[in-house]
C-alpha cells in the first residue's frame, strides 16, 4: 500500500468515524445505507419458478454429462 492509498483509506475511516459520532454511535444499517425499493416485475411467480426449475434441470443434466466425461477422461489418464 503506497502513501496515497494509505492517506485515502485514513480519510475514509475518519469520515466513517465522524458519521458514527453524528449518529450517536448507532450501528443501525438503515442510517447508513440507502434503501432502494425494488419494483415488482409483472412476471407471475409460479411461471417464473417453472422457468427457473426448467433451467436448473437443464444445467444439472449438463453438469452430470460433463462429470461423466471428466471421469471417463480421468480413467484414460490413469
Amino acid at each position: 500500500m503506497n502513501t496515497n492509498h494509505r492517506k485515502q483509506l485514513q480519510e475514509k475511516l475518519w469520515a466513517a468515524a465522524e458519521q458514527l459520532r453524528a449518529n450517536d454511535y448507532s450501528l443501525n444499517p438503515g442510517r447508513y445505507i440507502e434503501i432502494i425499493a425494488n419494483e415488482m416485475d409483472d412476471v407471475d411467480f409460479e411461471t417464473r419458478m417453472h422457468e427457473l426449475m426448467a433451467e436448473f434441470k437443464n444445467l444439472t443434466a449438463e453438469a452430470h454429462q460433463l462429470e461423466a466425461k471428466i471421469m471417463e477422461d480421468w480413467g484414460k489418464i490413469l
